[in-house]
């Protein structure tokens, strides 16, 4: 009986009995992300790869993890389709891993409805705004593998009798936690969300027991090891010299007034701004798990207890605010798939009943109530991904039209030094704008505008050569900043692209004026 139950609960015999699980995430992976993985598009940050660079600035930005792991992938050198086929494989790994898992907390029984949790997870346009940077989207998933696995070994921990056993499973869970969290900082946040939905589920299904003498000090443990764990980052982190990036990113400096104005602001967006894909789901989900709690007639400490902790899972998509003390960026919100997910996954599992019409009328409500967000936020992700094939499309017009007049006014072949002052704004096609609407920072980011400021009209120079050089294979780079001044003044002289007189030969170096 001991080698059958082994059996039962392993991950590839429970797969093997569930099929259609297995199936639904692989065909929601291919038909969101085959495009996105396989594509040429050339992205901010892309170009600087294409052209040889390797991890950017990762070390410099906190991010030292996502730096090994590309190593370990051997992504070192730019291979949109070999990193799209590896990002295809973990992201749907991902999700299975999360199934298997929260089955696994619910002592083996279904406390969630798995088709809904890839329904909502998968579709997030939050992965839009994650694989929109090619260069690192399989470094991401297979983060978020390691992620699950990592909670899956804090609560398998209890399980285990032999102290050498505990003494391994938690020295990897916090190898592997320090890894995701220096993968991108925005994981702390998703990893709270993990932590307490798998809570929430032990505690329904009595993973631990219902007892809170036990139960705190048990969840206190798991939640200590990611604290230790995140220490153990922040102290790394003094290893590796860093810049003013993250620094820059935070609103604490701006004083606590601001800070909690930027708190209302962060709440706020929650149900305005981000309203396709975050609102409506906790106010859906919070009206269903009322609705089953009434049902149920449970004891009040169970009622609040779930309460409680579903409170806790709600706060912590939140948790990037109290770093940056403000709204974070669309594509940190990391936790929002994983949180939208297992949240109405949760809600909308009913237990079965022998009152069959009660069951076709469950049924309904819950299509009815999801089909729209899903379905909307599945239009939004494929719609944010065709319009960066359209920014591209534009841009490498523009590179192209650069190079050429280039060419032309050329007089030495060895002059690869290049001026480009000021910025162009990629015009797309109703079809394309309509994504936008969101406000993603990433949509369209083109790399004739991306480093653009007034204060600095020839910003773009970087990227625009090197978006130039990934498309034509020139071999442009950027004046030396000594030069900026005179060059600058003689931009502002000049006519805008594609005038005549817009591209030139100055001295030893190209200017190109692309707007005033």
């Amino acid at each position: 009986m001991k080698n059958q139950k082994n059996k039962k609960t392993d991950i590839l015999f429970f797969y093997q009995t569930h099929l259609g699980i297995l199936l639904v995430s692989v065909i929601l992976t291919v038909l969101l992300y085959y495009q996105q993985a396989f594509s040429l598009s050339v992205q901010v940050d892309t170009e600087t790869l294409i052209n040889g660079g390797h991890s950017l600035n990762w070390l410099q930005i906190g991010r030292f993890g996502l730096h090994y792991l590309q190593e370990f992938l051997t992504l070192w050198h730019y291979d949109p389709f070999f990193s799209g086929f590896l990002m295809l494989i973990f992201f749907s790994g991902s999700s299975l891993i999360w199934v298997y898992l929260f089955y696994y907390v619910s002592g083996y029984e279904w406390l969630i409805n798995p088709y809904i949790f890839l329904a909502v997870y998968m579709t997030s346009p939050i992965w839009a705004s994650q694989f929109y940077f090619s260069l690192q989207q399989a470094g991401i998933s297979l983060a978020f593998c390691l992620l699950s696995i990592a909670v899956f070994c804090q609560f398998h921990w209890f399980t285990l009798k032999s102290n050498l056993a505990r003494i391994l499973s938690l020295f990897l869970t916090i190898c592997l936690l320090v890894l995701v969290f220096s993968c991108y900082q925005a994981f702390v946040a998703v990893f709270a969300v993990a932590v307490s939905f798998c809570l929430l589920l032990a505690y329904r299904s009595s993973y631990f027991e219902r007892d809170l003498r036990k139960f705190i000090p048990n969840s206190l443990l798991i939640i200590a090891i990611g604290i230790i764990s995140l220490f153990i980052y922040f102290l790394l982190l003094k290893l590796y010299p860093t810049d003013g990036y993250l620094d820059g990113m935070s609103y604490w400096d701006e004083g606590i007034r601001e800070a909690l104005k930027n708190l209302y602001q962060s709440i706020k967006s929650t149900f305005h701004s981000y309203r396709y894909y975050y609102g409506p789901f906790i106010i859906i989900g919070l009206i269903s798990i009322g609705l089953k709690a009434i049902a149920r007639r449970e004891e009040t400490q169970y009622i609040i207890v779930e309460f409680l902790l579903i409170l806790i899972m709600i706060m912590s998509n939140y948790l990037m605010f109290l770093y940056l003390g403000g709204t974070p960026l669309f594509r940190a919100q990391l936790s929002v798939p994983l949180f939208t997910g297992a949240f109405l996954s949760y809600a909308f599992k009913y237990k079965k009943t022998s009152n069959t019409n009660w069951r076709t009328v469950t049924k309904g409500i819950i299509a009815c109530s999801l089909v729209f967000p899903v379905m909307l936020n599945a239009k939004t992700t494929l719609s944010l991904f065709y319009a960066d094939e359209m920014r591209d499309v534009r841009d490498r017009f523009l590179a192209q039209q650069i190079n050429q007049e280039i060419q032309k006014i050329s007089s030495d072949s060895n002059i690869n030094s290049i001026f480009i002052y000021g910025k162009r704004m990629v015009e797309l096609n109703p079809a394309a704008t309509e994504a936008l609407n969101l406000g993603v920072e990433m949509f369209p980011s083109s790399d004739f505008y991306w480093d653009w400021r007034p204060e600095s009209p020839g910003a773009v120079s970087g990227r625009g050569s090197a978006y130039i050089n990934a498309v034509c294979g020139t071999r442009y780079v950027p004046i030396p900043q000594d030069k900026v001044d005179q060059a600058t003044q003689t931009a502002i002289t000049m006519p805008s692209f594609p005038k005549d007189g817009s591209v030139i030969q100055f001295n030893d170096y190209y200017i190109v004026k692309l707007s005033d």
